[in-house]
């Protein structure tokens, strides 16, 4: 549950921000499937947003502990 798997996205970057639009983390991606290690965010909910040169994209997730 600590891995947040982002497919079909290479050549994007994103960021995982909370409810308060703070950004806790970002990056690159450049696979097809991208794993990113979420271990460090407490339980709570948060957006992700991919972002490449012609749209934005944002995804509500929740993690559990």
């Amino acid at each position: 549950n600590d891995i947040l798997m982002i497919s079909n996205c290479q050549g994007t970057s994103y960021e995982i921000f909370d409810i308060s639009g703070r950004i806790l983390m970002s990056g690159k991606i450049h696979n097809s499937i991208e794993s990113v290690d979420v271990k460090d965010l407490n339980q709570a909910y948060f957006f992700v947003r991919i972002i490449n040169d012609n749209e934005i994209a944002i995804f509500k997730i929740s993690k559990i502990n």
